[in-house]
């Protein structure tokens, strides 16, 4: 029963979520059970409408009161009555009789477990049940309802529906422990929840006569009242009616539904059917068209028993066929027809191909008729070969002229030789295809004659293979041999010229001759003696050893070289180590030169730790001249140290470029060292070379700064003019040359009213202003517009203070002209201007805030002043 948690129902799952088109038959069933019950609460409250209509006309005689009680007392009896059916329902297999099982929500377990049981066998003292009908695509399949106790755990216990008594596949599953299977509280699947649609019921009890039995016990004493004796005889005649129409019309309902689900039954038992024969058909078919492959496959030898075995199988499996047992039959007529054709073609083929095989072999032998005639010629080169190669062979011994004149006869005939064999050799080649296309039967007689006349070439190629290496080697020994004679005239003419004495053995002075004559090498006297000494009797050595002599001569010549590259090299040594002690000295005096150095270093440094250089001195609020004179200090020290190192540098550079190549890696060496202590030095100048850079871009920052207010506060001035272009141009040119030089600028900006700009901030804003030939109309025009960007979130709005109404927020680098201000808002502690943005919007804006963020910057910007000149 372990396997009981295994998921799945072994048949295609469907998802439970998933909306179904049609309704089953049991859907339409519990659809028509809800309909009914709806009708019978409607024939309640009508009831219960009637009995107070009743109720208020007769209710205030005593006989009817009196009947009213007693209806009451019978409902109250009957109401045990009524719980009674209703537990038997929920045991709904109280008896041993069949089983009908309904509804369930999922398609593909309903289309499973609905229909009816019966009692099979018994299993853990509890009944067991089996499906009456099939199951429809699968009619094997068997359905059981059947009960496992607490032998595999008590979450194995319970009712299950599935093929097999304790097998691993399962549908639905309820835990109780009942003797019977429960009607309801079943779970599809096993672990899912409780499906309340999922009904097992007696199969003899229907649901109208089980809503009937309930329903038609409450009528909330109407009927009770109506079974009364005196109770007014028109109410009873109705309630009869209603009675009999309701049953009627439940009766008609449940005799087209059970006509309509055996109708359906029968269409899918058809069906199923249909499909099963169309299955058996088409595998008939497929069987047949397999067995009707193997004739494709045929030859002339093989036809006649494939035929007879293909159509002994398609007579076996045609009844299989079907309905198209004739378009078989007739399709393996017609294969058997293309599989005689075939065979037909493939005889034809054979005889075509036994007639071209037979003049291919009528050619082959004409080539190889062509190759004997090739052959024979090979093989009286080869003779002719031989003949002239028998001298040299045959010879003992050859002069170096005989040898060469014997060798030039062989050369000239074995390349009449070889060309022969090549020519046999290059035939194979260019005509194999002809010859290897040939074909049983005649090829055996073909690759016999090749063969013959193949063995024909190999055994020509051999001879002269082998006269030819013969020869070379005879002629070879025979100028070897030459050669040797030649060495040992000329070694015993050599005895002869230094032999003083002509008495055949040579004395120590002879050998010294000997060695400066031949080699131009001075033997002293004693190393003669010692040869004469080790080689003859002390005093002389015979001519026989004259070989030794030589030999000895070469070692001691080999020795004299020795020691003089020993006294070249210790010459070399003594010079590198010279030229290293100079080396080491110039290093010394560039270290020396470094340490005269360290003094500009450190008041380098010293000038880079100036208070007026550093962050937090520059970070408040620096005093110009002090930073400018730091920053004059520093960069003259650091110049000055930056300036020494760099000439140890090039001292250093020079060293290593002038060096000799056998010290220069010396010289590399020993000036890194150097080097690495100016980098060290130069690292204590980086402190100095920051600081100067910060003071630098202080200066630069406030000198534009500075020139940015000299450009407000002219602009302010310019228009305080209160004049367009073409006006103010005219006004401050006063020469009228057509450009505003600086005199004609300063003039004109100190005429303005409230002027307190020196003319060094005059001159500045001119310069950056001018083009170099003085101020353009348009220059002028621009000179007297500020404007803004906008670098933070702000609005702009309608009054100078800060209660105006906002206009608009403005957007991240929106460019704003200054119309008026900055105006000290004295409320709030802020500057703001009025100014103009592009699309033409007028108001008032804040500059910097009171925790200091920053919403306007001053801009180079132009906004459509170019427009505005024209």
């Amino acid at each position: 029963m372990a396997g009981y948690m295994m998921p799945g129902y072994g048949m295609q799952q469907q998802s439970y979520g998933m909306p179904q088109v049609q309704m089953t038959p049991e859907q339409q069933q519990q659809q028509q059970m809800q309909q009914y019950q709806q009708q019978m609460q409607q024939q309640q409250q009508l009831q219960q409408q009637q009995y107070q209509q009743y109720q208020q006309q007769y209710g205030q005689q005593p006989q009817y009161q009196q009947y009213a009680q007693q209806a009451q007392q019978q409902q109250q009896q009957q109401q045990p009555q009524q719980q009674q059916p209703q537990q038997q329902q929920q045991q709904a297999g109280g008896g041993q009789g069949p089983l009908a099982v309904a509804g369930c929500a999922d398609a593909t377990v309903g289309n499973i477990v609905r229909g009816t049981f019966n009692l099979q066998t018994e299993n853990h003292g509890r009944p067991v049940y089996k499906k009456n009908e099939p199951v429809a695509n699968n009619p094997t399949l068997d359905v059981l309802i059947y009960f496992w106790d607490e032998r595999d755990g008590a979450n194995f216990c319970g009712w299950w529906f599935g093929p097999k008594v304790g097998g691993d596949q399962v549908w639905a599953y309820n835990s109780e422990r009942s003797a019977t299977p429960p009607s309801t509280g079943w779970r599809v699947p096993y672990d899912g929840a409780v499906d309340p649609s999922f009904v097992i019921s007696p199969a003899g009890q229907g649901y109208g006569q089980a809503y009937g039995a309930q329903y038609g016990q409450q009528g909330y004493g109407g009927q009770a009242y109506a079974q009364q004796p005196g109770y007014p005889q028109q109410y009873q005649q109705q309630q009869m009616q209603q009675q009999q129409m309701q049953q009627q019309q439940y009766q008609q309902q449940q005799m087209q539904q059970q006509q309509m689900m055996q109708q359906k039954q029968r269409e899918e038992e058809m069906a199923r059917r249909r499909q099963e024969e169309q299955r058996r058909e088409q595998q008939g078919v497929m069987t047949c068209q397999q067995i009707l492959q193997k004739l494709q496959a045929v030859t002339p030898e093989t036809y006649d028993h494939i035929k007879d075995e293909v159509e002994k199988m398609v007579m076996q499996k045609l009844p299989e066929c079907g309905t198209q047992a004739e378009a078989m039959k007739a399709e393996a007529m017609q294969q058997f027809q293309v599989a005689q054709m075939r065979v037909e073609q493939i005889k034809q083929q054979r005889a075509e191909e036994e007639r071209l095989n037979a003049e291919r072999s009528e050619e082959a032998k004409k080539l190889l008729a062509e190759l004997s005639t090739l052959v024979d010629k090979a093989e009286q080169d080869t003779a002719e070969l031989k003949t002239a190669a028998a001298p040299v062979l045959e010879a003992k011994s050859m002069s170096e002229e005989e040898a060469k004149t014997a060798g030039k006869a062989v050369s000239e005939v074995s390349v009449a030789a070889k060309a022969s064999c090549k020519a046999c050799s290059d035939f194979i080649v260019e005509r194999k295809v002809g010859i290897d296309c040939v074909k049983p039967p005649h090829l055996a007689a073909i690759r016999e004659e090749q063969l013959k006349l193949q063995g024909r070439i190999q055994e020509c190629y051999k001879v002269v293979v082998s006269a030819t290496i013969s020869a070379k080697v005879m002629i070879d020994k025979a100028i070897r041999k030459t050669q040797a004679e030649k060495v040992f005239e000329k070694r015993a003419s050599a005895f002869d010229k230094y032999n003083s004495r002509k008495d055949q053995v040579f004395t120590a002075d002879d050998i010294v001759l000997y060695a400066k004559g031949e080699f131009s090498f001075v033997l002293s006297k004693e190393s003669a003696a010692n040869i004469v000494k080790k080689f003859g009797d002390g005093k002389s050595v015979p001519r026989a050893r004259f070989q030794r002599i030589k030999v000895a001569v070469g070692i001691a010549r080999e020795e004299d070289a020795s020691r003089l590259r020993r006294e070249e090299a210790e010459r070399k040594r003594l010079a590198l180590e010279a030229k290293k002690k100079a080396i080491e000295a110039d290093v010394q005096k560039v270290l020396d030169t470094l340490q005269e150095v360290e003094p500009t270093i450190a008041k380098a440094e010293e000038a880079g730790k100036a208070e007026h250089l550093s962050k937090e001195y520059l970070a408040g609020t620096p005093d110009k001249e002090a930073v400018a004179t730091a920053l004059a200090a520093a960069d003259s020290t650091l110049k000055d140290a930056q300036s020494e190192l760099s000439d140890v540098r090039s001292r250093l550079t020079d060293m290593v470029s002038s060096a000799d190549e056998d010290v220069k890696q010396y010289v590399q060496m020993e000036t890194r060292k150097v080097d690495l202590k100016v980098q060290s030095m130069n690292a204590r100048l980086q402190g100095t070379s920051v600081a100067a850079d910060r003071g630098r871009s202080f200066l630069q920052r406030l000198e534009v700064l500075e020139l940015q207010a000299a450009k407000l506060e002219v602009a302010k001035l310019l228009r305080s003019k209160k004049l367009d272009a073409e006006e103010l141009f005219k006004a401050a040119d006063k020469d009228a040359d057509g450009t505003v030089n600086l005199a004609d600028f300063n003039s004109f900006l100190e005429s303005c009213e409230n002027c307190q700009v020196s003319g060094e901030k005059i001159e500045k804003v001119f310069n950056h202003l001018s083009d170099g030939n003085g101020l353009s109309k348009e220059s002028l025009y621009l000179a007297s517009r500020t404007y803004y960007s906008v670098v933070s979130d702000i609005v702009i709005t309608d009054q100078q203070g800060l209660e105006g109404e906002t206009l608009r927020r403005l957007e991240l680098k929106e460019l704003l002209e200054l119309l008026e201000g900055p105006v000290v808002v004295e409320s709030a502690g802020l500057q703001r201007v009025k100014c103009r943005t592009i699309d033409g919007t007028e108001g008032w804006v804040t500059l910097t805030g009171n925790n200091g963020t920053s919403y306007l910057q001053v801009s180079e910007g132009v906004l459509q002043a170019s427009g505005e000149v024209g």
